[in-house]
């Protein structure tokens, strides 16, 4: 008995050892776990957190986008009415050219308080036809075309004619031809309005400022 009691405290020291040794690492196993789970708890709100900011990155990148294609559109609409501004521009120096040319002796002098009355008379009159246009016109023609543009000023606004009618009307049935071009060199729109001549067809001829201000001066006097 002697013997064995030594060796059994041995072995009950050991057993005890190897208990403690689990234990610790049990509890080394549990620390270790906790850890790794407050790092997948990090992880994960650390990953809504990207996900958040990716989306919100996102939305910004569609709302540039969106300024982007806004200031795309902006541009081109500027380049078109920039062309058209230089268009019209051009078509304004032409017509200072055209009257220059016409009149080589005279001095061209705008904005004097008459003038500006004219030019309010006759913007006037293309926004409202029915009130009439009676201006000092320096016409200045052959006997015939001079005819030609006396029965012009005689049509009424919300009316048209045609060429033949025209021709008829001046004791000349036989010069439509004529007739014609004496309204193409009218060189005074609106004031003698050759935009109320039409074909015998009511289709819209030529025009000297364009078939459709012809168009579009028709449609403001209500022409059928």
């Amino acid at each position: 008995m002697s013997g064995r009691a030594p060796t059994l405290l041995v072995l009950l020291l050991i057993a005890g050892v190897a208990v403690v040794t689990a234990a610790v690492l049990f509890i080394g196993q549990r620390q270790e776990m906790a850890r790794l789970a407050q790092q997948l708890v990090l992880s994960q709100q650390q990953a809504v957190a990207l996900e958040t900011k990716t989306q919100e990155l996102v939305g910004e990148l569609a709302q540039v986008q969106d300024e982007r294609r806004g200031l795309e559109q902006r541009v081109a609409s500027l380049r078109t009415e920039l062309t058209a501004a230089t268009a019209e521009l051009d078509r304004s120096r032409a017509s200072v050219r055209e009257l220059q040319d016409r009149f080589p002796r005279a001095q061209l002098v705008g904005g004097d308080e008459s003038f500006e009355r004219l030019v309010a008379t006759t913007i006037g009159f293309v926004e409202a036809p029915a009130l009439g246009l009676d201006l000092p016109l320096d016409v200045r023609g052959t006997a015939f075309q001079q005819r030609v543009w006396q029965a012009l000023r005689e049509i009424p606004a919300g009316a048209t004619v045609s060429y033949a009618a025209l021709a008829a009307h001046i004791g000349a049935r036989g010069a439509v031809r004529a007739v014609a071009r004496a309204c193409a060199t009218n060189a005074i729109a609106v004031a003698i309005p050759c935009h109320r001549v039409v074909r015998s067809d009511g289709a819209l001829s030529g025009y000297r400022w364009g078939v459709e201000r012809k168009r579009a001066l028709l449609a403001r006097e209500g022409a059928s």
